[in-house]
């Protein structure tokens, strides 16, 4: 009669000839995953990064700020963020500063559009005229590509609204990023420079994915 001990190793080699002798199944990727390689020109070190929703452009921009809207359907929303300092043990008065103290108003959108028609992007640009008072376009270059620039301003309640739209073409696709503030670029406030850090690192990094 088998001991205790010699029926545990029994069993024991029991199952391992059995899971010698089954085949697991083969592990093959997701029908919905989709692997693409994103340029190095988005990446930039100490920040983050954007890839769209659609997977046909991505941008670095700086840290501070946070993603409101992302849908691929409307128009992608990244604003800044206050680091608010923490409220434990401050006095009323400063409690009170922090409450008047105002977020800084520096956000940056990106839409885009698709034409059957293929119409040119100066064409585009100049229709696209955006709310408030707009001046001229300007040609530019994204991403050795062709662009135009124009600055808008509208008037809000308590502040001037600023906007810097670039205006930018891949095939039969219109793509418009606009920057918005309540100052302007060449302003020495701190709103001035973090508009300035976000226009021009986006629109260095700005690249198509293939």
């Amino acid at each position: 009669m088998l001991s205790k001990r010699s029926k545990l190793a029994l069993i024991v080699f029991f199952l391992s000839v059995l899971l010698a002798c089954t085949t697991a199944p083969a592990t093959t990727p997701e029908e919905n995953d989709i692997l693409v390689a994103i340029p190095n020109n988005c990446y930039r070190k100490g920040f983050q990064i954007y890839i769209s929703t659609d997977l046909d452009y991505c941008f670095a921009y700086p840290k501070g700020y946070y993603i409101s809207q992302n849908k691929s359907e409307e128009p992608v929303e990244i604003a800044y963020c206050n680091n608010q300092p923490k409220t434990e043990n401050l006095t009323e008065e400063e409690l009170d500063a922090i409450t008047r103290t105002k977020p800084l108003a520096v956000s940056l959108s990106v839409e885009h559009q698709s034409f059957e028609n293929n119409i040119s992007l100066e064409s585009y640009s100049s229709h696209n005229l955006q709310e408030g008072l707009t001046e001229e376009l300007i040609p530019w270059t994204l991403h050795d590509g062709e662009a135009f620039l124009r600055r808008a301003y509208e008037q809000q309640e308590d502040a001037q609204k600023t906007s810097y739209f670039i205006y930018t073409q891949r095939q039969t696709i219109y793509y418009t990023l606009g920057f918005h503030a309540t100052c302007m670029l060449s302003e020495q406030s701190e709103s001035g420079k973090e508009l300035e850090n976000l226009v021009f690192l986006v629109l260095e990094t700005f690249t198509f994915i293939d």
